[in-house]
């Protein structure tokens, strides 16, 4: 069916804090398939419902759900808010999520987080079925190892091990949804963390997009090349027209690194103020794989 599920633990609010669920559907083909999101946000510890939504995501889209202006909770007591999304027909697994908070006065972020999508399947089926039925049917030699401990039973659960294929050694990797206020910027690094000075150099292409829903780039691709220890980066400030009424513009960033078989290359995204040069909230983007 493609249902992907992600499940934020407990963010806390102070008063004039708002929580915003992202989703954004980074798949670049026009063409591709629609996503569907379902999510909500609940408040502990009574996990009482405060706000629910559907919405239907093409590729390039994305769509965001608000906390309300005043969550339950006495002056001077922090609200305890978390968010659950269902995302459908995602079989490519292209939605990233994110969760931020951030002031509502200033609108500059205060929390940025990727949410991990649920992993469950193995845990589901491991006691219903074979170990060989685990592995799906037609599967290349390479594509896992089952590993059997010695006069183990058909019965037993056995340790399936994927892996990667990274005999061409590229590696994608995709934000989600940072908002990024008046007088801040958003910034991707990327570093080759090898530390050995003949490695072969890695070539880095980095884009971002901006003004979501509408998904337009913000600036051209970037080609960069990284020799070991080497970092780069990438700057994105969208113009004063694309911030609109909110205050606020939507960036997500893409990068592809070649010739990294190693997985040596470590992405961050991080939005900081123009005046003084604080980081506000800084993420870590994991692979694609």
């Amino acid at each position: 069916m493609g249902i992907r599920r992600f499940r934020s633990g407990i963010v806390a609010l102070a008063n004039g804090q708002t929580a915003r669920v992202h989703v954004v559907n980074a798949a670049s083909e026009p063409t591709s398939r629609a996503k569907t999101v379902c999510w909500g946000l609940w408040q502990n510890p009574s996990s009482e419902l405060i706000v629910e939504g559907t919405s239907g995501l093409a590729a390039g889209a994305s769509a965001f759900l608000d906390s309300p202006d005043r969550p339950a909770g006495g002056q001077g007591e922090r609200a305890q808010i978390r968010a659950m999304v269902a995302v459908l027909d995602d079989r490519e697994a292209d939605c990233v999520v994110t969760l931020e908070v951030f002031e509502s006065k200033s609108q500059r972020a205060a929390v940025l987080m990727l949410l991990a999508e649920e992993r469950r399947g193995l845990a589901e089926q491991r006691d219903l079925m074979p170990a060989s039925a685990l592995l799906p049917a037609g599967r290349s030699p390479g594509a896992a190892e089952p590993e059997r401990l010695k006069g183990a039973a058909e019965l037993d659960v056995v340790l399936v091990r994927p892996k990667r294929d990274w005999r061409q050694g590229v590696r994608r990797f995709r934000s989600g949804i940072v908002g990024v206020a008046r007088g801040q910027t958003a910034w991707v690094h990327v570093v080759n963390t090898t530390s050995e000075p003949d490695a072969a150099a890695k070539t880095a292409w980095i884009q971002g997009w901006g003004s979501n829903p509408r998904s337009e780039p913000l600036t051209e691709g970037t080609a960069l090349r990284l020799p070991s220890g080497a970092s780069v980066f990438h700057d994105f400030r969208p113009d004063a027209s694309a911030v609109g009424q909110e205050s606020r513009a939507q960036v997500r960033v893409s990068v592809i690194v070649l010739d990294d078989p190693r997985a040596e290359c470590v992405v961050t995204v991080e939005v900081f103020d123009d005046d003084s040069g604080r980081t506000a909230v800084i993420v870590q983007i994991p692979d694609d794989a």
